[in-house]
């Protein structure tokens, strides 16, 4: 009900204030490149959980159907009917899908070096994937985005009340 998406709300702000130290506070002190995949982890829950929360809402609105079990399931939910209903920029949408490719990325990875300011991941077929400073600091900008506009869409819901 309305404690669900709520309750996910909480959480995607809770994860996105322990990537957000995480990038700001740790990180320069330690200057340690292997930090920015717990950056991108948090940042990826965060922004799961802000997925959550307006599927919920819309769920409970009837608006979306209620059986989405698969992760590839919740994302064309949110692309054809939450998107399009709230005004929400596809390309947050396309960041979450970004921030989930380097997670499975890196649960696959075989190997895995800093190359300077930069990690670096790889996998068996020598696919690689280098994370940046900067790539970081813009995924955590469009999930502030997106926890702002979740907020600002379970807003419109309760002041109508």
């Amino acid at each position: 009900m309305a404690d669900d998406y709520l309750a996910a709300r909480d959480r995607a702000k809770q994860y996105f204030n322990s990537a957000s130290h995480l990038l700001k506070v740790t990180f320069p002190v330690v200057k340690d490149p292997k930090l920015l995949l717990g950056v991108i982890h948090h940042l990826h829950l965060s922004m799961e959980q802000c997925l959550e929360a307006i599927l919920s809402h819309d769920q409970q609105l009837q608006l979306v159907p209620k059986s989405l079990d698969t992760f590839q399931a919740k994302i064309a939910a949110f692309r054809h009917k939450s998107c399009r209903r709230h005004n929400i920029p596809i390309e947050l949408l396309n960041a979450l899908v970004s921030l989930k490719e380097i997670v499975d990325l890196q649960q696959r990875s075989t190997m895995q070096f800093p190359r300077g300011p930069r990690f670096v991941l790889s996998t068996s077929d020598y696919r690689f994937k280098a994370i940046s400073v900067a790539d970081v600091q813009k995924y955590s900008q469009q999930a502030e985005q997106l926890i702002a506009v979740t907020d600002q869409v379970l807003s419109r819901y309760f002041n109508r009340k």
